[in-house]
């Protein structure tokens, strides 16, 4: 088995997700433990058709215990489930853009997921696009299942477009980021603000940068995105609730290689922490 997310309750138990094989097919694994590590559920789930590979890939709950795992489908699809805080599977959903005769075009995969204060659930991820290449796919479901609105989006020069991280600031305002592609092939950060019902606000694009971002927000609504520039260093941006570039911080590691920033978050108090893979002088990663 293999475990992608994990996700804390408000009493402080553990749940962690992935996919467990069986019989050579890959189900949505997800365990409950408590906070002293006693496992108290685990629930195994596969899609309809018993052949499909699921993977399960992130992870949230809500205020009532309620547990909530997005991951993608053999079919190539977002396969997002919410079960109750006992492990009971209380709804399914599954979205693939679009549809050939019966068969889907899969390349729709799921890579966040997070909830608001309302207990209303978001995931984004990537699927394959209309005339394009990949876009960004972005949903809302309610806390019953039900699916609210969808938003994609495509690049100005019909480019690969993969979404990556989501958050939501306090207000219930979605933020999506991803690796896009701009003119030329030049590989960039695209960063879109939606409102609650799915309006997109804004658009912000910094190049050249590689490799997929991480991303947080803080109580303000500033929003902070860090990965590789195009020259492998940490590159971290401050964008704020309005969309205006505030700063660009760079990182290069003592021996100049390849820097790589994977996960960042941000205190009350507005510090910022980063942390990746960098190469030292003596060639250690």
């Amino acid at each position: 088995g293999v475990g992608t997310a994990v996700a804390l309750d408000q009493a402080g138990n553990i749940y962690v997700t992935g996919w467990l094989s069986t019989h050579s097919t890959l189900h949505y694994a997800t365990i409950k433990y408590s906070p002293d590590g006693t496992g108290l559920w685990t629930n195994i789930f596969n899609a309809t058709n018993t052949t499909s590979n699921d993977k399960g890939r992130a992870i949230a709950v809500d205020g009532n215990g309620n547990v909530f795992v997005t991951g993608i489908t053999g079919s190539g699809g977002y396969l997002t489930i919410k079960c109750s805080a006992n492990g009971v599977i209380l709804w399914t959903n599954v979205y693939n853009v679009y549809r050939v005769g019966a068969q889907y075009l899969g390349g729709t995969t799921p890579q966040a997921l997070a909830l608001d204060g309302n207990g209303d659930v978001f995931v984004t991820g990537s699927t394959v696009g209309i005339g394009t290449q990949g876009d960004y796919a972005t949903i809302k479901y309610s806390n019953d299942g039900v699916a609210l609105w969808t938003n994609l989006y495509n690049g100005p020069y019909n480019g690969n477009d993969l979404a990556r991280a989501l958050a939501l600031d306090t207000n219930g305002n979605v933020y999506v980021t991803g690796s896009s592609t701009l003119d030329g092939g030049i590989g960039a950060y695209a960063t879109i603000k939606y409102s609650n019902s799915g309006i997109p606000l804004w658009t912000n694009h910094y190049s050249p940068a590689s490799q997929f971002p991480a991303q947080t927000v803080d109580a303000s609504g500033n929003v902070y995105v860090t990965g590789q520039s195009g020259d492998h260093d940490y590159v971290t941006l401050k964008y704020s609730t309005d969309g205006v570039a505030l700063w660009t911080n760079r990182f290069n590691g003592a021996a100049n290689g390849f820097d790589l920033a994977t996960a960042i978050a941000v205190d009350g108090s507005g510090a910022v922490f980063i942390t990746g893979y960098s190469k030292e002088s003596d060639g250690i990663t």
